[in-house]
C-alpha cells in the first residue's frame, strides 16, 4: 500500500478526514484512499470530507402483514421491509465565499457510516462481522453513494447566481449563431464578439479566483456555468473506476 493509503480510523490529509470505530477494531484492518478522495470531493465541488461512525443507528426490519382471518388465527401475507440506508449525510455551507457565483461555493460534506446496519447486512449474508473484505465493501458504497448523491445536488440543483445565468446564456447564443452562420456569415462573428468580449472582462475576476483551486478554493471551472455537468458527468464515471476503500493487505 502506498502513503496515500492510510486506516480508515484516524486518517488525515489536508481535505479528508475520518474518526470511524467498527465492531472488533476493524477500522485497523480497513484502508481509505485519500488522494482518489480528494479527487472526487474536487468534482464534486466540496472542500473538505470528513467521515464519522455512528454505531447506535436504526438498523432494517421486516414486518409480516395480516392479509385476512381464518376463525380466531390470522392468515399472514407478504412481508414488509423496512430498509434503513448504510449512511446519511450532512452538507455543511461555505461561509467564506468570494465572488457572485456558484462556483465560488465549496462546501464541506460530512457521510455518517450507520455500522449497525452495516453490521446486520453482513450477519445477514451469513458472514461473520470480523469479515474485514465485506466491511470495506459497504464503507465503500455508503462513501461514494454519498459523494454521488450530495454532488449532484451541488453540481446541478444548487441554487444559481444572475451572473452563472448570464455566463450560461452567452454560451447557447454563441453555439446558436455558429448553426446560424452558414446561412448568415456575418451574425456568428458579431454575436461571439459581443458576448465572448463580456465573458473575458468579467472573467480576470474568476482568474484571481483560481489561485487556490486546488484546495477546494476559489472558482470552480466548468465548461457550462450554473448547471456543471460536465463536471457531475466526469464524477459519475470516475467514482466507478476502483475502490475507495479497500482492506489493509498488511493487517
Amino acid at each position: 500500500m502506498g502513503e496515500r493509503i492510510q486506516s480508515i480510523g484516524n486518517a488525515q490529509s489536508s481535505r479528508v478526514r475520518t474518526e470511524v470505530q467498527l465492531p472488533y477494531g476493524q477500522e485497523d484492518s480497513i484502508g481509505i484512499d485519500t488522494t482518489y478522495a480528494t479527487q472526487l470531493i474536487h468534482l464534486a465541488g466540496f472542500r473538505h470530507l470528513k467521515i464519522v461512525s455512528k454505531n447506535n443507528g436504526d438498523v432494517s426490519s421486516v414486518e409480516a402483514q395480516i392479509i385476512g382471518r381464518s376463525g380466531n388465527s390470522a392468515i399472514m401475507g407478504a412481508t414488509k421491509v423496512n430498509e434503513v440506508a448504510i449512511q446519511s449525510n450532512e452538507l455543511n455551507p461555505d461561509k467564506h465565499i468570494k465572488g457572485n457565483s456558484k462556483h465560488y461555493s465549496w462546501p464541506e460534506l460530512q457521510v455518517n457510516l450507520n455500522t449497525s446496519e452495516i453490521r446486520q447486512r453482513i450477519n445477514d449474508k451469513g458472514l461473520a462481522t470480523k469479515n474485514s473484505s465485506e466491511w470495506s465493501n459497504q464503507i465503500n458504497l455508503a462513501i461514494k453513494q454519498a459523494i454521488r448523491k450530495q454532488g449532484t445536488e451541488h453540481l446541478l440543483l444548487s441554487k444559481t447566481t444572475l451572473t452563472d445565468k448570464l455566463d450560461g446564456f452567452q454560451i447557447v447564443l454563441c453555439f446558436g449563431s455558429i448553426i446560424a452562420g452558414e446561412a448568415y456569415p456575418i451574425y456568428p462573428t458579431i454575436i461571439i464578439g459581443l458576448t465572448q468580449g463580456a465573458r473575458i472582462v468579467r472573467s480576470f475576476e474568476n482568474l484571481q479566483g483560481l489561485e487556490n483551486f486546488k484546495e477546494g478554493r476559489g472558482y470552480r471551472l466548468s465548461l457550462i456555468p450554473g448547471i456543471e455537468i460536465d463536471r457531475w458527468l466526469l464524477l459519475q464515471a470516475y467514482s466507478r473506476v476502483k475502490p475507495l476503500v479497500a482492506p489493509l493487505n498488511n493487517k
